[in-house]
């Protein structure tokens, strides 16, 4: 479907073309089992009798929401593990993609940048749980011969996105993307050419509205 989108954006003959990749970007929505498993994980409920038990105990149901909230945010981080296995289906289809993505820039003599996000939910402090996800994404960027670029926080509520050099028209490509991304002004986006960086001071709110 992206490929198809993306034919459709070079028949434009555009100077370049940004790739933006969430984390989630590679499921594979035609294997049920592995995402309702997911969905079980982060819905289970106490049977009755448990029920019956917490609905008396004020304590008893504070510890349990403690410890089932220790349980989904496991099932939630191994959840994205097992999107980046090297033999899980969805990834083998990602890096496929790429490699469609970056013969048909090149065909056209049009150069592809691809843009990393992190999930901003995970950015509020402490260590950041998807750095291997990201050293997986970069690695298969750099065997395809597709630039990165990288995507992180600045202070509480800055975004900074750091690539390799850029011509002007394409830095006001990508800024332009940018504000439309992130729902900003124009004026809340600086970008210099020691880097390139960008970076936009957006409330929480805004950055969470993107993932």
């Amino acid at each position: 479907e992206q490929v198809d989108l993306l034919r459709e954006a070079l028949a434009d003959r555009p100077g370049i073309v940004i790739l933006g990749i969430c984390l989630n970007d590679t499921e594979d929505h035609a294997d049920a089992k592995l995402m309702n498993a997911f969905r079980r994980q982060l819905h289970q409920r106490p049977g009755p009798v448990l029920g019956a038990v917490l609905a008396r105990s004020r304590f008893l149901s504070w510890l349990y929401a403690k410890t089932d909230d220790a349980r989904v945010r496991r099932a939630y981080l191994d959840y994205y593990r097992r999107l980046y296995h090297p033999d899980y289906s969805g990834w083998k289809y990602f890096l496929h993609g790429l490699g469609e993505f970056r013969r048909l820039c090149s065909e056209q003599d049009v150069r592809l940048l691809a843009v990393v996000f992190p999930l901003m939910s995970d950015l509020d402090g402490g260590r950041y749980p998807f750095t291997d996800a990201h050293e997986k994404i970069r690695k298969a960027l750099k065997d395809e011969g597709i630039d990165g670029a990288s995507v992180t926080t600045t202070g509480s509520s800055g975004v900074r996105i750091q690539t390799t050099t850029l011509e002007k028209k394409d830095l006001d490509t990508l800024t332009d993307a940018l504000t439309k991304a992130y729902k900003v002004d124009s004026s809340d986006v600086s970008a210099t050419t020691i880097g390139p960086t960008w970076s936009s001071d957006v409330t929480s709110k805004a950055v969470r509205g993107l993932v």
